[in-house]
């Protein structure tokens, strides 16, 4: 996570100790507000969302995106980081590459816990599935004892379970 201030220090390079702030940095937060465009309303969610000391961060980062629909896109990263700095940082990011895709994330409802574990079930059987693939192209490249083998020598050299393990489940 970024702590407060931590991105710009070492962006700007004006502090000798990468997590101090520089007093003058942030003197005037509405000189900055105007001067990338930022509307009252996109000001009023940011506050809103994040805690006082990461209200000016949000800010800044969401004025990195001024190009199409800027207001529109400005309020869906917003909505979209739930108050995470670094998922702001990420999604303004996105929002850079193509706005489309943070406007089409931000339109489409949040996954109710039973289409998460829905989701997680389906992904786990393809998993399974594959597994079940490669053993019968392994049997049937090296027969079984070579299948065997290869899996034994993986699972040493990687030390990793198999894909088709539960694991935590979704989360």
């Amino acid at each position: 996570m970024i702590a407060a201030g931590t991105w710009r220090d070492r962006r700007v390079g004006l502090s000798s100790h990468p997590w101090s702030w520089d007093a003058g940095l942030l003197v005037n937060v509405s000189t900055m507000l105007g001067s990338v465009g930022i509307s009252a309303d996109t000001e009023r969610l940011a506050r809103s969302m994040f805690s006082p000391e990461q209200v000016p961060d949000a800010l800044e980062i969401v004025g990195w995106y001024d190009d199409v629909q800027a207001e529109d896109v400005r309020r869906a990263v917003l909505t979209l980081s739930k108050g995470d700095v670094d998922a702001l940082l990420h999604l303004v990011v996105a929002a850079v590459t193509d706005f489309r895709d943070v406007l089409m994330w931000a339109s489409q409802p949040e996954p109710t816990p039973e289409e998460r574990a829905a989701a997680w079930a389906r992904s786990q059987e393809m998993v399974r599935e594959y597994e079940r693939a490669r053993r019968r192209y392994l049997e049937a490249k090296y027969g079984i004892k070579g299948a065997e083998q290869i899996e034994r020598s993986n699972k040493k050299l990687f030390g990793k379970p198999s894909p088709s393990d539960p694991g935590p489940g979704p989360g």
